[in-house]
């Protein structure tokens, strides 16, 4: 089974309300116009987000790190994966704040 962000935070918040989700789709509600609008401008931005960079680079170059021997080297990558991270959260809240303007 694979969670998404939102859905591994709901599991955090109350893991009934993640099983539920998960094995019981049909008891969710269907959601409103405008929360539907903004569900599918966010998943047109993931779509082209999963189109320019693969879902798990970052992730996989963090989990091998501790391979590399240069120190240098291992320093100078796990720099560039916390400029990305940077990067990446700071994109999430401004497409937050733009979606949340338009409602």
């Amino acid at each position: 089974m694979t969670l998404s962000k939102s859905q591994y935070i709901r599991g955090l918040q109350c893991p009934r309300s993640l099983w539920l989700y998960k094995h019981r789709p049909k008891l969710r509600a269907e959601p409103k116009e405008e929360t539907a609008a903004l569900f599918a401008t966010g998943y047109r931005v993931g779509d082209l987000a999963k189109a320019l960079f693969s879902g798990g680079m970052a992730m996989d170059t963090f989990a091998n790190l501790h391979r590399l021997k240069d120190p240098s080297r291992r320093d100078e990558i796990r720099r560039a994966l916390l400029d990305y991270c940077h990067l990446d959260t700071l994109a999430m809240v401004r497409i937050y704040e733009l979606l949340v303007t338009s409602i």
